[in-house]
């Protein structure tokens, strides 16, 4: 079963699955459950959504594409800056749940005994209609310098151990079906 919560008011809503339902009946109920939904049969619509699977971003110089999977199954991801031109697939991006949406990083550049980086986008869930109309997106891009010594930590000296510089993306989400 598929369902939203709607409220009288300013108009919220929360998606509790990737379907929803359309009210188009009394609209100072709130509903809460499936059963209520079922009971009460006041939805005459259904409007079919998908997650998002594909992102085209750009922020200032960088222009990132991900897609959360592809023909080979696995995930792929490119970047692309004023100095440097990559392609990541598989176990090269890290994909990590939090309540920020998805962390998802590559390493975009590592000097031994200099500097580690990295390129993190903060992804949340999108839904885009089965249309595969796209969906305007802004979403933060963070790039981490993580100084490294052979020596550890203690070389590198007092201050950050870690060098934040944020970009904020926007762009497209898209549904493919690989």
């Amino acid at each position: 079963m598929v369902i939203q919560t709607f409220a009288q008011g300013p108009k919220w809503h929360r998606p509790l699955k990737i379907n929803f339902l359309i009210s188009l009946t009394n609209q100072c109920d709130t509903f809460t459950s499936v059963t209520e939904l079922n009971y009460k049969e006041r939805f005459i619509m259904q409007a079919n959504l998908n997650q998002a699977n594909s992102f085209e971003l750009r922020g200032k110089s960088i222009h990132v594409s991900y897609a959360s999977t592809s023909f080979a199954g696995v995930p792929t991801f490119s970047y692309r800056d004023d100095r440097l031109s990559l392609s990541f697939s598989g176990e090269e991006i890290r994909v990590v749940d939090t309540e920020l949406g998805q962390l998802i990083t590559v390493t975009i550049e590592a000097i031994p005994d200099l500097k580690v980086v990295t390129f993190t986008l903060a992804l949340p869930i999108v839904t885009v209609p089965q249309s595969n109309a796209p969906i305007g997106i802004k979403v933060p891009g963070i790039t981490v310098t993580n100084p490294t010594t052979i020596g550890g930590p203690k070389l590198l000296g007092p201050g950050p151990q870690k060098l934040y510089s944020t970009v904020n993306m926007k762009g497209t989400a898209h549904f493919f079906e690989f």
